[in-house]
């Protein structure tokens, strides 16, 4: 019931966008999902009581899954060094407009205005109709002062 109660204000929100299900919304959910795992985890280590052997392997068990999942945090910590690293990654992993468009914009702000122009473009290649990319790519060649390279609206095509 915890997991569901809190996860449900940002299930249908249109202002999530796609990516529901990343670490910040489910932060406070987990705490339901803790709770499970922690009363599991009580009541096996109470039927073992009478054999040291199975909690022993119980205690082995929980270390293990605990050491990964703490390598898990340290590899997935990377992600997030800054902007840049992080929307690359996400990139990789699910090539959306909308995240070409953050990862752009992070090179934009740096100054790395070819890369940044690549990502509109490919984005644009995604989704061709897409207004926000148009707009972006156009601003960056405005500043790197080749406004003959403007992309031309859908109606000038």
């Amino acid at each position: 019931m915890w997991f569901l109660a809190t996860l449900a204000p940002v299930l249908n929100a249109h202002w999530v966008g796609k990516n529901v299900f990343t670490e910040r919304y489910l932060y406070l959910p987990s705490v339901g999902v803790a709770w499970l795992v922690g009363l599991g985890a009580t009541k096996l280590w109470c039927r073992a009581a009478a054999r040291p052997a199975q909690r022993r392997a119980l205690a082995l068990a929980g270390v293990t899954v605990g050491v990964l999942y703490a390598a898990r945090i340290v590899i997935r910590d990377r992600d997030w060094n800054n902007d840049i690293v992080y929307y690359t990654r996400a990139v990789e992993f699910e090539p959306e407009p909308s995240l070409i468009l953050s990862l752009g914009s992070a090179l934009a702000d740096q100054g790395r205005i070819d890369e940044a122009m690549a990502q509109f473009s490919a984005a644009l290649r995604l989704k061709p109709d897409l207004p926000q990319a148009r707009r972006l790519l156009n601003d960056l060649m405005s500043r790197a002062k080749s406004p003959n390279h403007a992309v031309p609206d859908r109606a000038e095509r």
